[in-house]
């Protein structure tokens, strides 16, 4: 859920005790809507993210590698220059606006000490961060906002910094049932919402859980018995609110396997509810912390692999493409053949053919019929005939060519709807990079070349091995590679004579080993043959299928056609188990 102003009011209390006192060592931007605070407070360093992504800002802890860019954003130079080395004396939150407030003791290099706030409007579309002076003149914002965008206030530097407009709501400590009869005839829920200064209508919806109230029930129609449960809840809860005991949350989707919500308290909407998990944290900016950087790891991992398809899915339509092209070159084989028969008729009857025209019909000694063959008749006989030879030399070569180009392109196209397969199965950002790795060793992308001791390193990154392994119940080790080129590795440098290979049937995955360590012609138990063929089928497109076909051989009879595309292979004396692609099984069986 989005942070409400009880949220932020919980965030700041929580990051006074954490960073006051603390100091700014480090400046970052990393992205244009994403500024880290490097702050060492209380012998703990700490990278303070300030997101600012229009769509769900907030504040956590950075646990991830920062990614420094070389040229640095300008306000994050502006930030460097005016906070950069100042002391954290306070944060803190106004009433149950979405606004934080950092106080900054500062030294200027002009006029000494002096104190810089910086303020964070968690206000959704319109989020910004802006350093005000002492005297509360603006400095510089991430977002400026002039007349033009706005009539209500301006965004701008040495403009005096403005609130954005205050919602007409009451603060929780100080509201009433007298409040809330101001919309006698709106659902409950709803009138807490509407209400309630900075509450969100999922913990409205709360409140009136834990009232044990109907949320829908009109205000107007509340029993008087109920308007006390319903006060009481609002009154404990303006109380620990003011005590600073909440109960965080993060509550995870067990199917999805992402987080659904998080909160600074629990939330009874998701009890005893299978399809979910609550985790409880003791500080809510944990539970932020994990929230936001699941949810940007996800985002990179997702703009990464969106990267990635789109270039495969250019050059796949390219290549589809070029094949459509071809097949047609293909279709005209009759022409080009006509064009032969043309040339040896007009030669067979060169000297019947005596005056110029533009046809001759002529009899086809093949078919015993007339033909009708059109001619240039400013030539003779023998300059149409060695026309139309020269058309069918052309046109065979040409044809020929296709023929070959056709079988290239084909193997092409079934390799880049591999990769596509195989970017389906990634689990990790590592995945999608070794895949870009693969397709820049292959030629498909590029390559941004490093520098080392002022020297270009024009030598493509090598794909890393790191097959996902597997043991079967019975002890064997399984291996699954992740993408075409780490399916070779494992496959013809790995794996040995008799370790088993399996595959699906006619359809894109991932090559899988079971080591045996028998090592002679012998299979391992069936037992552990069709877990592996189960992992398998799950590290193929037909992991969300019914029956899948599993062919399985050992080692020795697996072979790489010589110039073949990385993860092609030739198999034969193979036999085929025909299995289920079960998650379950297969997680159980993962080291």
């Amino acid at each position: 859920m989005p942070l409400d102003g009880i949220a932020v009011k919980c965030l700041a209390n929580e990051l006074n005790g954490i960073c006051q006192n603390g100091k700014i060592q480090n400046i970052y931007m990393p992205e244009k809507d994403e500024v880290i605070l490097g702050i060492y407070a209380n012998g703990t360093s700490y990278n303070v993210a300030l997101f600012l992504q229009p769509s769900s800002p907030g504040i956590y802890f950075k646990k991830e590698k920062i990614n420094n860019r070389k040229t640095p954003y300008g306000f994050c130079m502006f930030l460097r220059k005016h906070i950069g080395g100042g002391l954290i004396s306070e944060v803190y939150a106004k009433d149950y606006e979405r606004i934080i407030y950092f106080d900054i003791n500062c030294t200027d290099e002009f006029s000494g000490n002096s104190v810089k706030t910086v303020i964070m409007e968690l206000t959704g579309r319109n989020c910004n961060l802006i350093v005000v002076n002492s005297s509360y003149r603006i400095l510089d914002a991430l977002r400026h906002v002039d007349e033009s965008m706005s009539s209500v206030r301006r965004v701008m530097p040495a403009c005096e910094y403005v609130l954005p407009p205050i919602q007409d709501k009451i603060p929780i400590e100080y509201v009433q049932w007298e409040h809330l009869l101001k919309y006698a005839d709106f659902p409950l829920s709803d009138a807490i919402f509407r209400t309630v200064l900075g509450m969100a209508q999922v913990f409205a919806k709360e409140i009136c859980i834990r009232a044990g109230v109907d949320e829908a029930k009109t205000v107007k129609n509340i029993s008087k018995e109920e308007v006390i449960q319903v006060m009481s809840v609002i009154k404990a809860t303006a109380q620990d609110i003011s005590a600073n005991t909440y109960s965080p949350i993060v509550v995870y989707s067990n199917e999805k396997k992402t987080i659904t919500d998080c909160y600074c308290f629990d939330l009874s909407v998701y009890k005893n509810i299978s399809e979910f998990t609550v985790k409880k944290y003791p500080l809510y900016i944990d539970a932020l912390s994990d929230h936001l950087n699941l949810k940007n790891k996800r985002a990179v991992f997702i703009q990464a692999s969106d990267v990635v398809r789109k270039s495969v899915s250019a050059h796949l339509a390219k290549a589809e493409k070029k094949l459509l092209i071809y097949n047609n070159n293909l279709s005209d084989r009759e022409k080009i053949d006509k064009y032969k028969l043309y040339g040896e008729l007009l030669t067979a009857n060169i000297h019947a053919i005596k005056q110029k025209t533009d046809y001759v019909e002529l009899l086809d000694y093949y078919t015993d019929k007339i033909v009708k063959i059109p001619l240039d008749q400013s030539e003779d006989a023998l300059k149409n005939a060695q026309s139309y030879y020269k058309k069918y030399k052309k046109g065979i070569a040409a044809y020929n060519y296709a023929v070959n180009a056709v079988k290239g392109i084909k193997k092409e196209i079934e390799y880049l709807k591999s990769v596509l397969a195989s970017l389906e199965l990634c689990e990790n950002l590592s995945d999608i990079e070794d895949i870009k790795k693969e397709l820049v060793l292959e030629g498909y992308m590029k390559e941004k070349l490093k520098i080392k001791k002022g020297r270009k390193v024009s030598q493509p990154e090598a794909v890393s091995f790191n097959p996902v392994k597997y043991r079967s119940k019975e002890g064997y080790e399984i291996y699954v590679g992740r993408n075409n080129t780490e399916n070779d590795k494992l496959t013809f440098d790995y794996a040995q004579n008799f370790d088993i290979w399996l595959h699906v049937k006619n359809l894109h995955g991932s090559h899988v080993i079971i080591k045996n360590p028998a090592k002679c012609e012998e299979f391992v138990a069936d037992k552990t043959l069709t877990e592996a063929a189960v992992i398998a089928a799950y590290h193929s497109e037909a992991r969300t299928s019914g029956q899948v076909a599993v062919d399985y051989t050992f080692i020795k009879n697996v072979k790489k056609p010589k110039g073949a595309k990385p993860g092609y292979v030739n198999y034969y004396n193979y036999y085929s188990a025909y299995v289920k692609a079960d998650e379950m099984v297969a997680k159980k069986l993962r080291e």
